[in-house]
């Protein structure tokens, strides 16, 4: 049996606001709009996580395994060439219908080593990820889960050091509190010179003019 990891990642910009979808099941839906059956195989319910980094305000990663009935390498070329084609078009109806996203796609050969025992797939085990349906919350301590495979297969790190944020926001405000100032003295410098020279004459006049 011939097998091929295929992987959808999604991605919403901070510019563009909270994203609206896709959701697990309009995924599901795009990996079952690319599966045709019989000798140009089936994909599994598709293993969704959700996470956010640097890239992408809001990350969406979601991948499915193709399995069909022959591994020749003469059938298997075209097996992988018309589902990847299936599911671009099924991903790129989705985003054209008002997803507010991006995409990418990619495809590999399956590897236990890196995708798990395949029954884990074939099985649904793999779909029943924690953020297949929503994002962990930012104050959330929970590892990121793994997109491609089970877990315990890579190292889990927890959700990025935000601590750093916190002194490019004092950073950012402090330049601009310098730039604010030196505008300040650039357009106001001399009113206020005058105002201040004025002050001063007014100090060494005779009362009642005179600035007690």
């Amino acid at each position: 049996m011939g097998a091929a990891v295929f992987t959808l990642r999604f991605c919403w910009s901070l510019a563009s606001g909270p994203p609206s979808g896709p959701s697990f099941d309009q995924i599901t839906a795009m990996f079952t709009a690319a599966s045709t059956g019989g000798q140009y195989g089936t994909f599994t319910a598709p293993r969704v996580v959700r996470f956010r980094n640097g890239t992408c305000a809001w990350d969406v990663i979601a991948t499915s395994v193709l399995t069909w009935p022959s591994n020749d390498a003469q059938v298997s070329s075209p097996v992988i060439e018309r589902a990847d084609t299936l599911l671009y078009d099924a991903a790129e109806a989705a985003r054209r219908s008002g997803g507010g996203w991006s995409f990418t796609k990619t495809h590999a050969p399956f590897n236990a080593a890196v995708n798990g025992d395949l029954s884990w797939w074939t099985s649904g085990q793999a779909s029943n990820s924690r953020t297949r349906t929503n994002w962990d919350s930012v104050i959330s301590t929970d590892a990121n889960e793994n997109p491609i495979g089970p877990d315990h297969l890579v190292p889990r790190q927890g959700p990025p050091d935000l601590s750093g944020s916190k002194s490019t926001i004092v950073a950012v405000l402090g330049a601009a509190a310098v730039v604010a100032g030196a505008v300040t003295l650039i357009y106001y410098g001399p009113q206020i010179k005058a105002y201040l020279s004025r002050g001063e004459e007014r100090r060494y006049l005779p009362p009642p003019y005179a600035r007690r």
